[in-house]
């Protein structure tokens, strides 16, 4: 479906989804920025209406992927502080979008939302793009709340979600990465000011927080699944049964690794999920999550110079497993969503 414009092509990738809005240059490459600083409430209304933005052709260097990102978002980037997975800072408010094994796949979430606040966007710039794989699956916040049935919905958001982590270099990010310090009396001043629980046994930290399964949309009110319940759920209550992510993770860990994991007690795992009161969320809601994100995704593959931006709260984000190690995307998180608590 395209969409008239003097100065650029518009059209939306996936039209039966109404899903992620695509800008092409017309004539002249260099016209967006003046394109984009007169039509800054056009972009803000497609970020709701479509739940995404991808610019392509425009080649953007990364000093022009900071500057648009600037113009659409004047808030300074937030930092990754206490993030879960590992990623690497690149320079000042930019990181690498992850630094996982390449041969995982990411599941579908909403950024940092085990955290009462969250990014409301996410920046996406591909610098390099990878030798085959790799692509950025999307599925769209709409799309997953028709398929997904509304009793889980309605026990989440009564429920929530707890978070159980313990961090361990080379599965997840150490506490020391996670923090950016050695010290650890600043990682409890930073814990406890984010309202988390902690437990130090030696060198080793146990951090556990609850956080919303279900969080209404700032601008469009809508109410939405906004959790990492699946993500981050390693124990399924079942003796030698893998839980989704474990499975993605499998081809990483190894059969030995994955042995080891599941011989551990559920709240010794690098990371767990639980309803918000601490008990066991019921591993057939977790299936059931994890196979409408698999019929749902769409997959986005990235081209050299590419711009993405997602609003965080319509539109889940992945990744495919990829070949190469080239293979470079840039993220800049901004606006952050205030507690609604």
């Amino acid at each position: 479906m395209k969409i008239q414009n003097d100065y650029v092509n518009l059209e939306i990738m996936f039209p039966d989804q109404n899903f992620i809005l695509e800008v092409r240059p017309k004539n002249d490459p260099g016209l967006v920025f003046k394109w984009l600083e007169n039509n800054l409430s056009f972009i803000e209304k497609s970020l709701l209406d479509y739940c995404g933005i991808v610019f392509r052709g425009f080649s953007f260097s990364q000093e022009e992927f900071q500057k648009i990102s600037d113009l659409i978002s004047t808030d300074e980037s937030l930092d990754y502080t206490a993030g879960i997975a590992p990623r690497e800072k690149h320079s000042t408010g930019v990181y690498l979008s992850t630094t996982i094994d390449k041969r995982c796949e990411i599941p579908q979430h909403h950024e940092m939302s085990y955290f009462r606040n969250w990014p409301m966007k996410i920046f996406f710039y591909c610098a390099e793009p990878s030798l085959s794989g790799g692509e950025t699956t999307l599925v769209s916040t709409r799309t997953f709340h028709k398929r997904l049935d509304p009793a889980i919905l309605n026990t989440f958001e009564k429920r929530e979600v707890s978070y159980v982590r313990n961090y361990i270099e080379g599965i997840n990010s150490s506490w020391q990465k996670s923090y950016d310090t050695t010290d650890k009396r600043v990682v409890e001043d930073i814990v406890r000011n984010m309202g988390f629980e902690f437990q130090w046994n030696g060198e080793k930290l146990k951090t556990k927080n609850v956080a919303q399964g279900v969080a209404f949309h700032p601008f469009t009110k809508e109410k939405v699944w906004h959790n990492h319940a699946h993500v981050y759920n390693l124990f399924c209550g079942k003796q030698g049964e893998l839980t989704p992510t474990l499975k993605m993770a499998e081809v990483s860990f190894g059969p030995e690794k994955i042995k080891q994991l599941l011989s551990l007690e559920h709240t010794d795992l690098p990371t767990n999920t639980y309803y918000g009161d601490g008990s066991i969320i019921e591993h057939d809601i977790i299936e059931e999550i994890c196979e409408i994100f698999s019929q749902e995704k769409v997959g986005f593959i990235w081209e050299k110079g590419d711009f993405m931006v997602l609003d965080n709260m319509l539109c889940f984000h992945g990744k495919n497993p990829h070949e190469g190690d080239e293979r470079k995307i840039l993220a800049i998180m901004k606006e952050k969503y205030p507690s609604y608590n």
